[in-house]
């Protein structure tokens, strides 16, 4: 999976913070940091809102969705930090959050203004988030 993953483009943790000291210098996109412990949650729940407390829709509506649409507006992109969680981030909310942000904002927006980031305890998720936000599968 990781190496599917360095094919399209992400990078190690290390590697991304690398490159986003060299993109600030070169005077890359500015990012907005969205962080999920910070902004939301430590136990990222349930899909759907109806399910309980701590939703992907929950989520993706109220914290990433309002950031993106600005990152659109302002030629920024959101980098929303996965890691820290306390339990890890069910696959259901991952796919809710990211793969719902790529059904509302459409696949070029989508990757183009979402950066996914984690600690090393956040790689199998950032894969999964990943998958999410870049691949329609069956919707």
């Amino acid at each position: 999976m990781i190496a599917i993953l360095k094919s399209r483009g992400w990078r190690p943790p290390a590697a991304a913070a690398a490159d986003e000291r060299r993109d600030r210098r070169a005077g890359a996109a500015e990012l907005i940091h969205l962080e999920v412990v910070t902004a939301f949650t430590r136990t990222p729940g349930p899909r759907y809102r109806r399910q309980g407390e701590g939703s992907g829709e929950a989520f993706r509506d109220d914290h990433l969705l309002p950031k993106v649409r600005n990152a659109v507006d302002t030629g920024r992109v959101v980098a929303v930090d996965i890691g820290n969680v306390e339990y890890g981030c069910p696959i259901g909310w991952l796919e809710e959050v990211f793969g719902g942000a790529r059904r509302v904002l459409g696949q070029i927006k989508a990757t183009k203004h979402i950066q996914i980031r984690g600690g090393p305890r956040a790689t199998p998720e950032i894969a999964d988030a990943y998958q999410a936000l870049t691949n329609p599968g069956t919707d």
